[in-house]
């Protein structure tokens, strides 16, 4: 299988996203959401976006989820075919706090809190979102966590990742790689959508 370059497409054209979006191929923009201050906030420093967010907020419990320490960060399994992490509840503050906790204190423990419905949860703070994000057949989440791996899936909807601070890698499969990715149970899953019980870093060839 050969890897094929990922197209990009200028931000300062309309009509190229437009064509992107509409292709059903992935691409790239670079700069898209440069002026957004959720962008602006996390290129500051990660206490700066903390705080942003957090002046947002709702007053009301964040589900987040905790990984076990020895499975470095990667969201999956465990050897009994549960899951490999314990979803909690608490105010948004009191998260925030769990990921300096366990920064601070050099453990390799995954936090996250997964596909946030913004709405739900933060008020005004799409305010300034892209006019292609306005509509009423878009989902606008947010997800928050430190070092994590996610395993291969797929999702319903068309989505466009904005990465607003931090780092964000991303493994793109062509479709007709499918059948390859033996994916594991379809119902009980570790977040929705059934996923590839292959392991990236170490595949079984």
């Amino acid at each position: 299988m050969s890897v094929q370059q990922i197209a990009e497409i200028s931000s300062h054209d309309p009509d190229a996203l437009k064509e992107g979006f509409a292709s059903g191929r992935p691409f790239v923009v670079r700069q898209l959401h440069s002026d957004w201050p959720l962008v602006q906030k996390g290129r500051e420093s990660a206490s700066a976006l903390k705080q942003y967010l957090l002046s947002f907020s709702l007053k009301r419990e964040f589900v987040f989820a905790i990984g076990e320490p020895e499975q470095k960060g990667k969201i999956f399994y465990n050897r009994d075919m549960g899951v490999n992490f314990v979803e909690r509840r608490a105010p948004f503050e009191t998260v925030l706090g769990y990921f300096d906790e366990i920064r601070d204190a050099g453990e390799d423990v995954a936090l996250y809190l997964s596909s946030l419905e913004i709405h739900k949860y933060f008020e005004n703070l799409l305010s300034e979102t892209p006019a292609y994000l306005a509509g009423d057949n878009c989902r606008a989440g947010l997800w928050i966590g430190n070092k994590i791996q996610v395993p291969l899936h797929n999702d319903f909807p068309s989505n466009v990742a904005c990465v607003i601070g931090g780092r964000r890698k991303f493994t793109l499969m062509p479709p007709v790689q499918f059948e390859n990715l033996y994916l594991g149970p379809i119902d009980f899953t570790p977040a929705g959508r059934a996923v590839s019980m292959v392991d990236l870093e170490n595949p079984d060839f």
